[in-house]
């Protein structure tokens, strides 16, 4: 009788427990495959968005598109206000960008330097009729306000569209220097002069004599030759329709004096000295007959006029 045992056959484990630890471990590794897709996926939207997010840098197209011409370059001046290439940089993004594909920098240069020009026109001319020295927020400056500047400009502009009060009436003066010196010492010559002036409109406001017969007593008075020789010709003289945007007088003083009087209203006796250039100082009493309305010049009319006092020199 064979007495081996027979062959004992391997024991497979198949208890719930077993089952459970293999179903633990696929399950993790699946979660672990996604955790990461999803972490992958969402690095490289971060980067997409931070790509996207870039300032424009000054090598960018767009801003060398731009800027066609150096910002705080000069390239031009205007009478007294010199012209930037921040000036015409601006002009031409603001006013004629549209017209950039078909013009050559050139052409858009020439565009910028019309519009600028009368720009510059129409604020030189205000600051010499105000006499308030322009602010480098506005004018003659490469970093200006270039917004604040096109405001001011277009309410300068609006005002030469309207319809402006007009002054008619009449200037008596006596000279106490007149370019040359007077024949006698000056503040004897001024002396006299203030002490005939003065006596004629005490006259003058009593009703006593008219403008007419005051300048009679001026050019009869041979006394004053002595501080002007043409004291007969400065005596008096009439002016008609005049307004604040075409001023007459050389003179603050006068233009100032005529612009805040009323109908019928005599001034009170004038020193005027106020001209830049030669010496001229005299006594003067300004009468407003009548003020109304003037049909003045359009804005493109005045412009055209003015052009021919500004010169535009190039850089």
């Amino acid at each position: 009788m064979d007495t081996t045992a027979p062959p004992t056959a391997p024991v497979i484990n198949d208890s719930p427990q077993s089952s459970s630890n293999k179903s633990s471990t696929g399950k993790f590794l699946i979660v672990a495959a996604l955790i990461l897709l999803a972490g992958i996926g969402g690095a490289l939207y971060y980067v997409t968005q931070l790509e996207n997010s870039k300032p424009i840098t000054s090598t960018s197209p767009s801003k060398k598109l731009n800027e066609l011409f150096e910002s705080t370059k000069s390239y031009a001046k205007i009478n007294d206000e010199t012209i930037y290439g921040s000036d015409l940089n601006f002009t031409i993004n603001f006013f004629f960008g549209s017209m950039k594909k078909d013009n050559t920098t050139e052409q858009l240069k020439s565009l910028a330097m019309d519009k600028i020009q009368a720009d510059t026109i129409l604020l030189q001319e205000d600051q010499k009729t105000t006499g308030k020295k322009l602010s480098p927020t506005i004018y003659n400056n490469p970093n200006k306000d270039q917004m604040a500047r096109q405001r001011r400009v277009q309410e300068l502009q609006e005002g030469y569209q309207k319809q402006e009060q007009a002054y008619t009436g009449e200037q008596l003066s006596v000279w106490y220097y007149n370019v040359r010196p007077p024949k006698i010492p000056e503040l004897e010559a001024k002396t006299l002069v203030q002490q005939k002036i003065n006596a004629i409109y005490s006259e003058i406001t009593q009703n006593k004599i008219t403008f007419k017969d005051a300048k009679e007593k001026i050019i009869n008075d041979t006394e004053l030759s002595k501080t002007d020789v043409n004291y007969k010709g400065n005596a008096h003289f009439s002016f008609e329709q005049v307004t604040r945007s075409n001023p007459l007088f050389s003179f603050k003083t006068l233009n100032d004096t005529l612009f805040s009087m009323k109908e019928g209203e005599i001034s009170k006796v004038l020193d005027i000295s106020d001209k830049e250039g030669q010496r001229e100082e005299f006594f003067a009493i300004l009468k407003v007959n009548k003020i109304e309305n003037s049909q003045t010049q359009s804005y493109e009319e005045w412009l055209n006029d003015k052009k021919t006092q500004y010169l535009t020199i190039n850089l």
